[in-house]
């Protein structure tokens, strides 16, 4: 299974982070994942960026949106989704995943 680690932070106080871009491909096929030792699901791309490229990405601290935004959340996306460009745009390096 994959399994990765969830960390909270202020887009001010400027954490180092690289951002995956992505496209979200078919709702309905989503992937389980393991985040600080629980259950979630993902989209495909998702899940697939994440084992494909375990090795690269183990040692990394990686924003990844259908992870870091919670997309049940109206209200958390309302929010979260105007900061994208900002997101992007602060991030060391941009990795873009074409499947």
């Amino acid at each position: 299974p994959v399994k990765c680690e969830f960390s909270i932070h202020r887009i001010d106080s400027r954490p180092s982070y690289e951002a995956i871009s992505y496209t979200l491909g078919d709702p309905s096929q989503s992937r389980s994942v393991i985040i600080n030792g629980c259950k979630l699901e993902v989209n495909s791309n998702a899940f697939d960026i994440l084992q494909d490229r375990a090795t690269f990405l183990k040692t990394r601290k990686i924003w990844i949106d259908s992870i870091c935004i919670n997309q049940v959340d109206k209200e958390e996306k309302s929010v979260q989704i105007p900061l994208m460009r900002e997101i992007y745009s602060r991030a060391s390096r941009v990795l873009v995943w074409l499947g």
